[in-house]
């Protein structure tokens, strides 16, 4: 009974240090924090380089409240983040909402209650505007994107 109990209590705590950390996340700066400082954060990730528009990017995957979720930072010319976004990986609605709803309390709690909510064919986008960045979380059908953008 004792290695049982000793199994879970290592195995819950394993699983609360490899989950991904919002609050992490949310310590990004713009401005300041460079790609290869975001990478220092996240030791041990892979990440994928990728191109938003005219801008260059890097994803990895990670989970989040037992959500299964892909990670983006996006960077100017100058190599410093302008926006950072978090969505779901696997692209199913239940994956969707679940995450949806988990990210809407959290930030309801860390920006207020003051927000603009837009609903437009079944797709629901909630908008925090803030000093010098924009909040948005997104619900599609199978996809939920919650973004900061600098302003």
């Amino acid at each position: 009974m004792f290695k049982l109990i000793l199994f879970f209590f290592i195995f819950s705590q394993i699983t609360l240090f490899c989950q991904f950390s919002l609050d992490q996340f949310f310590l990004i700066s713009f401005d300041k924090s460079k790609e290869n400082e975001i990478e220092k954060y996240y030791i041990n990730k892979e990440f994928i380089e990728n191109e938003i528009g005219s801008y260059k990017g890097i994803s990895f995957f990670d989970s989040l409240a037992e959500n299964k979720i892909k990670v983006t930072f996006m960077f100017s010319s100058a190599e410093l983040v302008i926006g950072k976004a978090i969505s779901n990986q696997n692209k199913e609605t239940k994956d969707s909402e679940r995450l949806f709803n988990y990210l809407n309390v959290i930030l309801i709690k860390k920006y207020g209650k003051e927000f603009s909510e837009n609903s437009i064919a079944g797709n629901k986008m909630l908008v925090w505007n803030q000093p010098n960045s924009s909040i948005t979380l997104s619900l599609l059908k199978n996809l939920c994107i919650f973004s900061i953008m600098k302003k």
